[in-house]
């Protein structure tokens, strides 16, 4: 009786681990992949802070590096005033001459005007008398230099009245707005090198590599921080081109690794791959490198931080 017993068990086990594969549509191995991320310098100068070691946790938002940019500030502060002076004489030619300008030019050439006229009177008794011998030479002259002194200075008066009065061409506004937009470009610029003196983590993530010092001079785009993301980790794995009708998008993924036995961590298909390519070379037999087999990304929640990059893992997709 007992041994019918346990062949029945026997029977049972074996049945239930038949179905069981049966709900397995693929069981290959992989490699855990992290998205790491180097951040560069966006500016030069030299490191005046460094907030995070290896192996430091950090959010996305975080300031990890500070850059020397005292001489970004100062010309900053350049920039800004050229561009308050561009603005103001932009405003002048747009607004125009205030009213007690053009009221003052106006006086200046009524004057001119009234000197003009006394000095042609002049001009023209001086001419008489010179004829008819009563006034030197000398005295007809400087009756006609004050003349000529006079027609000039209303001439200036006149060209005045209509400048202030008409204080812009369209030209000239045009070149002052070019001025002004030139100006705020400039301090935007410097604006954003002041930024970038400033790291900041682009994501959540742990410091896995340090590639500077403290008082180290550094030049654009040279390395300054590796930043890993484990809070999740991607499996990429190969299948074959019979097994691919039966792999879904969102399908659950078992993944286990031979550094934790006995442990099955949970993940979901996020990516098939639409075209064919060769078995990657580190499958070593000659059958296998000449099977076409489609790539699948498996992402799986790493919250405890057990899955590390690199780490070889068995991953089994489920119906």
């Amino acid at each position: 009786m007992k041994k019918i017993i346990l062949i029945a068990a026997a029977a049972f086990i074996i049945s239930a681990c038949s179905d069981n594969n049966k709900n397995i549509v693929a069981d290959e191995s992989g490699t855990v992949e992290t998205t790491d991320v180097i951040l560069s310098a966006q500016s030069s100068g030299k490191i005046i802070n460094l907030f995070y070691d290896e192996g430091s946790q950090v959010k996305k938002g975080d300031t990890l590096i500070i850059i020397d940019h005292e001489l970004y500030d100062l010309q900053l502060k350049q920039a800004i005033a050229s561009k308050e002076i561009a603005k103001a004489q932009l405003d002048l030619l747009v607004k125009g001459s205030r009213e007690e300008d053009i009221r003052q030019a106006s006086e200046q050439l009524a004057q001119a005007e009234t000197n003009f006229k006394s000095a042609d009177d002049d001009k023209a008794r001086m001419a008489s008398l010179y004829s008819s011998g009563s006034v030197t030479k000398k005295q007809y002259d400087d009756a006609v230099t004050k003349y000529d002194v006079v027609s000039s200075q209303l001439k200036a008066a006149k060209e005045n009245y209509t400048k202030i009065k008409n204080i812009a061409r369209p030209e000239e506004i045009i070149q002052a707005k070019a001025n002004y937009l030139k100006s705020d470009a400039s301090v935007g610029l410097l604006q954003k090198n002041v930024r970038d003196c400033f790291v900041i983590s682009p994501i959540n993530g742990v410091v896995i590599k340090r590639f500077i010092e403290v008082g180290e001079t550094v030049s654009m785009m040279s390395s300054l921080l590796k930043v890993t993301d484990q809070s999740k980790v991607d499996v990429v794995i190969y299948v074959s081109e019979k097994a691919l009708p039966l792999v879904k998008l969102n399908q659950t993924a078992e993944v286990t690794t031979d550094g934790l036995p006995g442990k099955v961590f949970e993940g979901k298909v996020i990516f098939i791959s639409p075209q064919a390519e060769f078995t990657p070379k580190n499958i070593q037999t000659k059958e296998e490198r000449t099977k076409q087999v489609f790539a699948v990304k498996i992402e799986i929640p790493n919250t405890t931080g057990e899955l590390k990059t690199g780490l070889p893992v068995d991953v089994k997709i489920k119906q």
